[in-house]
């Protein structure tokens, strides 16, 4: 009996991924045709950036910052982080650049979060590290009211192979290949940390929701 208590213990206190070994893969480079084509990571929320929102946010929460973006790149070296673009030409959407961000990627884990999402959660990186302590995964990926949220997803870096040989055979389903790694689902109180401003009227009904 001591022998399984002690062996619990050990498994509740086993502690998460560092946040040393995660490095943030902010994606800014979309063709953005929902938003007429202007580049949305540089779109202005409360007079800020998108991706600076992000930045703000996400940045505490990892180690180290790539941003995927295939144009204004010297905009976006502004902050300091490595800007990488798509291997593949004609945006082919967000697993390109995650592919190519993870293949620069130092630290073990990645976790991968939109330039157009800036209220993503606080907790966001430490939620989903505990997949990888208590399931061994590959990878894992947010969902929120039981909608899932593919996109908002953290990886063992060493999925880069799998990933491109993916891409090579065609696939872009973001769900498809989440699902075809063994992805575990982490459930998120708020559906709203995972919005998504597509348009420039969501852009606008977000700076009157969230005026400051």
């Amino acid at each position: 009996m001591i022998e399984k208590n002690n062996s619990l213990n050990e498994r509740k206190h086993k502690p998460l991924v560092c946040l040393d070994d995660v490095t943030a893969i902010v994606l800014a480079g979309g063709a953005a045709t929902r938003m007429g084509g202007v580049d949305k990571g540089l779109v202005k929320l409360n007079g800020r950036p998108l991706v600076e929102h992000v930045l703000s946010r996400i940045k505490p929460q990892c180690g180290n910052v790539v941003i995927s973006a295939n144009r204004n790149r010297s905009e976006y070296a502004k902050y300091g982080y490595a800007v990488v673009g798509d291997s593949l030409e004609g945006f082919q959407g967000p697993l390109a650049g995650i592919a190519a961000s993870l293949a620069v990627v130092q630290t073990p884990f990645a976790v991968v979060v939109p330039c157009d999402s800036p209220f993503i959660a606080l907790d966001y990186v430490q939620k989903l590290s505990k997949a990888f302590v208590e399931n061994g995964v590959l990878a894992a990926a947010a969902m929120a009211e039981s909608r899932r949220q593919p996109v908002f997803m953290m990886l063992r870096t060493q999925c880069q192979p799998l990933l491109e040989n993916y891409l090579r055979a065609g696939g872009r389903r973001v769900g498809a290949w989440l699902e075809s790694m063994a992805v575990c689902w982490v459930e998120f109180s708020r559906l709203a940390d995972f919005d998504n401003l597509n348009s420039l009227d969501d852009v606008m009904r977000a700076q009157l929701q969230n005026p400051s």
